[in-house]
């Protein structure tokens, strides 16, 4: 499968890039005489291309699964830099934010990995939110369990169906309208927990909304450099 799509993709970028750079050529050229009904579809055209690009980009990462380069890590950092990332998006769809970081010790763990972990998980509790009631609230709650580093992700949406329940994290499953998702950000996101010997569970919460927790192992080799915090980058 993963070489099917590596090679799908490659296919789809040459012409695709044909398309994305004519357009923006004659954008450039000729806005000013294009009819206002050009110029929007212009726009769409555009707009559907860089939606495509996205989607190669996805499958490109899922044919290619690299494993975790390590360093030492603070995953409420990574946590933190992630929701920072989110933030425009909280705002634009009236999200509040809420964290309960307990102080937790180092993570043996790909700090950019995981980062896109969060920012899948962030991305996907937004989308429910905003679909079902167009505002939300978000906790996110980070602590030391035994041997294990704990994220938890709460969201008050409409929570997930039974029958998803044991589907999300499988390739190209996705509960998003068309053209809204390609159903790889959370079979991404538990490969790369996986990856790091870790465990990703979903569930609905009982008051309401659905939970993602995930727990990575504290590990070894923390007495490596820390890795630079992501928000600096």
């Amino acid at each position: 499968l993963g070489t099917l799509l590596s090679g799908m993709a490659h296919e789809l970028n040459n012409p695709l890039s044909t398309i994305q750079l004519s357009v923006q050529l004659i954008k450039r050229q000729h806005m000013e005489a294009l009819p206002d009904p050009v110029r929007r579809r212009m726009d769409a055209v555009e707009e559907e291309c860089e939606r495509a690009s996205r989607i190669i980009r996805d499958l490109l990462v899922f044919a290619r699964r690299k494993p975790p380069e390590r360093r030492r890590a603070d995953l409420g950092e990574v946590t933190r830099a992630a929701l920072a990332l989110q933030a425009p998006e909280f705002d634009l769809n009236n999200i509040r934010g809420v964290t309960e970081f307990e102080p937790t010790p180092p993570s043996w763990a790909d700090a950019h990995q995981l980062q896109q972990v969060f920012l899948n998980l962030f991305t996907n509790a937004t989308h429910a939110m905003k679909s079902a009631q167009g505002r939300g609230t978000l906790t996110v709650r980070a602590s030391r369990q035994q041997s294990e580093v704990c994220v938890v992700v709460d969201d008050d949406g409409p929570g997930i169906l039974a029958e998803h329940l044991g589907r999300i994290f499988d390739p190209f499953f996705t509960t998003k309208g068309a053209g809204e998702g390609t159903g790889l950000g959370l079979s991404l996101s538990i490969g790369i927990v996986e990856a790091h010997g870790g465990r990703m569970q979903a569930e609905n919460r009982p008051q309401g909304g659905a939970r993602i927790t995930v727990r990575l192992p504290i590990g070894e080799g923390v007495e490596a450099p820390a890795e630079p915090s992501a928000a600096e980058d």
